[in-house]
């Protein structure tokens, strides 16, 4: 998990400074950057858990599953 939480930390942080350094410090500007590093972050830190095989990340999965199923009868 202390990799997972490194991974977002850093990803998070390289994504929002490109965006950053694109579009400036305009507050639409740092509603993309700002969004798009969580974004990211967030969707490495996920794979990142997957990947590292944590328990409750295959019963987050199962629950969404069902859930999903139960929305489409």
């Amino acid at each position: 998990m202390l990799l997972g939480a490194a991974l977002l930390a850093a990803v998070s942080y390289v994504v929002w400074d490109l965006i950053d350094a694109a579009l400036g410090r305009s507050l639409a500007g740092q509603v993309v950057s700002v969004g798009a590093g969580i974004g990211a972050g967030g969707i490495v830190y996920a794979l990142a858990v997957w990947g590292l095989r944590v328990p409750e990340a295959r019963q987050i999965a199962e629950l969404v599953a069902i859930r999903l199923r139960s929305r489409d009868t």
